[in-house]
């Protein structure tokens, strides 16, 4: 029989060796690191605001086992609204309106990459509606050095001490929302234009038949009827 190694010294029979105190810590760097990745690839994809919402606020907080996620984004003037679809502005999720200045106050210092913990005033204003986190990672959305949004993750611990690497990973994934952010919406909004008609304001032709199409295809998926109501409108 060999001789038993250092480490095993202490673990009886049938029993079985504790794994080195580091190992946790690189599990959860190497799900981060994978979650961060699909991330990237997802955000460099087609998407529409609408498709972006959805994988920030619930693909990707389920794919990390995360109990919520909200973004927050600055709307005054109700534009990013305007580009939503309609089931997506009222959820608890999404924060449409914020002020700039309210934004901002959400962080320590410069708007970076935190970690609030249980117990910091801050947390009475994120994730408000869930009752699962109790903790959460601050992720802010920068256009041209200005913060026009903040992604939330609500931790399920109260306490998680991110590494050096947990950080630089969470950068890089806030700057691929900031930078899929400004794209996909300045996108919309130069579509926005070529589907209105510039003096009253209503749907062009083009605009007319995207919407039709995009109704026929709602009625099909769901086998439900569909009607269209034509009307001649003149001057006298």
């Amino acid at each position: 029989m060999g001789e038993a190694n250092a480490g095993d010294a202490n673990v009886g029979e049938g029993e079985q060796p504790v794994a080195p105190s580091g190992t946790e810590r690189v599990s959860v760097e190497r799900d981060l690191l994978e979650q961060v990745l699909y991330a990237h690839h997802r955000l460099q994809g087609k998407l529409d605001l609408g498709l972006m919402v959805d994988f920030l606020t619930v693909e990707l907080p389920q794919r990390l086992g995360l109990p919520a996620a909200e973004l927050q984004l600055a709307d005054p003037d109700g534009e990013i609204a305007a580009l939503l679809p309609d089931r997506l502005v009222n959820q608890r999720c999404l924060r449409l309106g914020v002020d700039p200045f309210d934004l901002e106050s959400l962080y320590v210092a410069l708007p970076q990459v935190e970690v609030v913990q249980f117990g910091d005033e801050r947390m009475f204003r994120l994730l408000a509606w869930d009752d699962k986190s109790g903790g959460a990672v601050l992720m802010p959305l920068i256009e041209s050095g200005h913060l026009v949004g903040s992604y939330h993750w609500g931790l399920g611990s109260p306490r998680w001490e991110a590494e050096r690497a947990d950080y630089e990973l969470l950068r890089s994934l806030t700057q691929s929302i900031s930078s899929t952010y400004v794209r996909v919406r300045q996108h919309q909004q130069a579509d926005q234009f070529t589907l209105l008609d510039p003096v009253t304001g209503v749907s062009n032709h083009r605009g007319f038949r995207r919407a039709l199409g995009r109704e026929l295809a709602r009625a099909g998926r769901f086998a439900q009827p569909i009607s269209l109501l034509f009307l001649s409108l003149d001057e006298q």
